[in-house]
C-alpha cells in the first residue's frame, strides 16, 4: 500500500510492526524510475510477474550505487537493492510477492526531494492519478501542488535521516496524515 522513492517505507513498517506491503521497501529509485514505476503500476500490477535482469552501474550520470541493480527494460526502471544481497531470483521473487500484496485502491505514494530531484518532478507528481491525500512529498521547503506536502523544519539544505531524527518527522502533522494512512 506504500511506494517510496527510499527506504522511508522500511522505517515506517518496523516503526509500526506492520509486513510489508509494498515491492519498493529496502530500494532506493531514481526519480524518473519512481514515476515510471507509479505511473504503470496498474499494468505492473497485472502482470503479476516483473522480470527484472541486474546491473552494475546505473543509467543515470551523477549517480552510482554500491548495491545490486535490479532493471526492468520493459518499463526502464532501475530498483537500487539497499539492504537485500541476494540472488537475482530471490530478489525478483521477495519482489513480486510483495507486489501481489498491493492493493491499489489503499495505495499510498510518498517522493521526497533528496537524490537528483527536479523541479518537473512536482508536476509528475501531481499527475499521478490518486487523491491528493494518498501523495506525499517529503522536503525542507514548502511546495504546491495536487499532492501533501511534509515540510520539515530543519536548518540542514538536505532531508534529514528518517532514523537519526526520528522525532523531526513524528511531531511533522503531514507526517502524522501518512502515517494513518498505512
Amino acid at each position: 500500500m506504500l511506494i517510496c522513492d527510499n527506504c522511508i517505507s522500511n522505517w515506517i513498517f518496523n516503526f509500526k510492526n506492520v509486513q510489508y506491503s509494498t515491492p519498493t521497501v529496502n530500494m532506493f529509485i531514481n526519480k524518473d524510475c519512481f514515476f515510471n514505476f507509479i505511473e504503470n503500476l496498474e499494468e505492473i500490477l497485472l502482470t503479476k510477474n516483473l522480470e527484472f535482469e541486474y546491473r552494475e552501474y546505473s543509467k543515470y550520470k551523477n549517480y552510482t550505487s554500491n548495491y545490486k541493480i535490479l532493471y526492468n527494460p520493459k518499463y526502464d526502471i532501475e530498483f537500487h537493492n539497499l539492504h537485500e544481497q541476494n540472488s537475482l531470483d530471490e530478489v525478483t521473487n521477495s519482489f513480486n510477492r510483495r507486489l501481489e500484496r498491493l492493493d491499489f485502491r489503499k495505495l499510498v505514494v510518498v517522493c521526497h526531494t533528496r537524490d537528483n530531484f527536479e523541479h518537473r518532478h512536482l508536476t509528475r507528481l501531481s499527475l499521478v492519478d490518486l487523491p491528493k491525500e494518498r501523495k506525499f512529498l517529503i522536503s525542507t521547503k514548502k511546495y504546491t501542488g495536487l499532492f501533501t506536502n511534509i515540510c520539515l523544519k530543519t536548518d540542514k539544505e538536505d532531508l534529514p535521516n528518517i532514523y537519526e531524527e526520528t522525532e523531526l518527522y513524528l511531531k511533522n502533522k503531514d507526517f502524522k496524515k501518512l502515517f494513518k494512512l498505512i
